[in-house]
């Protein structure tokens, strides 16, 4: 989303809003079998209308503002009378996702076109012409404009709010997230794809077309799945972070930890979703309509290209290992162990524990009901099987000490619930080699781990 140079940051709407577009537009078609038509110049024209607004604020010198998107709720959205007059979001300077219903619920607008109550705010303060004496008369306006800063719809995160990996602290703060639950926007979404990829064969495999379509279809959708695995994460160990003065009318502090219960929300959608056994489940006959583009282009991509074939591993193993890097940085460990220290009296915290134990249960869960474990499961445990390992072995700098023991107790569990499971029967020879193996590994980092300790 954003790419650097020298510290400064530049924007990407552009490009990236064309596969939100085109993702939309295809679940759009594919639910158009059933007879509903949507206007296609009219949907290309909205598109329009949300980018050119956006780069014209730049013009302006607004920057991004990457929690605009949050203000409104999932059923306004559903609303096409109130999106029409309110908008999607907060301000036209977020990266804004087309709208999509659920199947069988209204449709609101599908793109961001009128301003929003940001953007007359920054707007305001830029350029309202005050007719002032002194430069301190001057100050006192803009100061009386500036401490609306806690109203709720003008809400405001930029891009070093937003910053991937660990840094970005604050989960409302992200790129193409939409209203003001953006965990059940997520879920949402997931469920948008699977029903694309149920419908796509349908609806665009037609006698002369190309099955090169197909695979863009299928791209679109991994899309939006790279998207949720990467921004949810950032409710677990995640603070609200707001740039209130000392002084302003309803002023919050700054920093606010995320709920208990709404980390653990996160920790169920990646278990679910990202991490679980009946997440990436695909149809053989369509992964074998999966047919590259061979048409030469002018940078002559055609012979740079690794594999024809759809590397269907490689992809699911990239979008599952996001979130895994995340939840097991140093950076991220420290602050959730930090964040102990801040709950309010009463409330039930969201431990490491509860992080290491959530997600060893979801990524083994075959142990507890020996069955057999398919390959995308299986390079999942490798993945995380890895991170313990790193972890007990050789921990990256700045690694709680509690991180390392509880990556240790997380080995000896899953070593326990694999002497289980071999001792039993229903395994098939592969499932049987991986745990097998997965057993010398670990045997081999609890010794190393022990002697590097003493």
């Amino acid at each position: 989303g954003i790419l650097r140079k020298n510290g400064r940051a530049a924007c990407t709407y552009a490009a990236e809003a064309a596969e939100q577009v085109a993702f939309g537009w295809s679940l759009i078609a594919a639910r158009s079998v059933g007879g509903k038509e949507v206007d296609a110049e009219q949907y290309i024209h909205d598109a329009l209308v949300d980018l050119l607004a956006h780069e014209v604020g730049h013009t302006l010198g607004l920057r991004h503002n990457f929690k605009a998107s949050t203000i409104h709720s999932a059923g306004q959205l559903l609303d096409a009378g109130w999106t029409a007059r309110e908008g999607l979001t907060g301000s036209v300077m977020d990266y804004n996702p087309v709208n999509l219903a659920p199947e069988g619920q209204p449709q609101g607008q599908y793109f961001h076109s009128v301003l929003g109550p940001y953007d007359y705010w920054a707007i305001e303060y830029a350029y309202t012409s005050i007719n002032a004496d002194s430069p301190e008369s001057e100050k006192a306006v803009l100061d009386k404009i500036a401490a609306r800063v806690a109203e709720p719809e003008l809400i405001y995160g930029t891009d070093e709010d937003a910053l991937g990996g660990t840094r970005g602290i604050d989960p409302t703060c992200n790129r193409w997230d939409l209203g003001s639950d953006p965990i059940a926007y997520y879920r949402d979404r997931v469920a948008l794809l699977n029903e694309l990829w149920a419908k796509m064969e349908d609806r665009f495999e037609e006698k002369g077309n190309r099955y090169q379509k197909l695979r863009r279809v299928f791209g679109w959708g991994i899309g939006q799945y790279r998207v949720a695995a990467m921004n949810v994460p950032k409710y677990i160990g995640g603070i609200y972070h707001r740039r209130d003065h000392v002084g302003d009318p309803n002023g919050r502090l700054p920093f606010e930890p995320v709920a208990a219960d709404r980390q653990r929300d996160a920790l169920d959608f990646l278990n679910t979703h990202i991490f679980g056994p009946e997440a990436f489940r695909f149809s053989p006959e369509l992964l074998n309509k999966l047919a590259p583009e061979r048409f030469w282009d002018f940078s002559g991509s055609v012979w740079g290209m690794r594999r024809i074939d759809y590397p269907v591993h490689d992809v699911v193993r990239s979008t599952q290992s996001r979130p895994l890097n995340h939840l097991y940085d140093p950076l991220l460990l420290a602050r959730l162990q930090d964040l102990e220290l801040r709950y309010k009296p009463g409330e039930t915290p969201f431990t490491m524990a509860d992080l290491f134990e959530g997600i060893r249960e979801a990524i083994w869960a075959e142990l507890a009901d020996p069955t057999p474990i398919n390959s995308f499961r299986r390079n999942l445990q490798r993945v995380h099987l890895r991170k313990l390992i790193t972890l007990v072995v050789n921990p990256p700098g700045r690694t709680p000490e509690d991180a390392r023991t509880l990556a240790r107790a997380d080995l000896v569990k899953i070593k326990a619930g694999i002497d289980r499971a071999l001792g039993g029967s229903g395994l098939d020879t592969t499932s049987l080699a991986h745990l097998d193996e997965t057993v010398a590994r670990i045997e081999a980092a609890l010794k190393a781990g022990i002697q590097r300790r003493f």
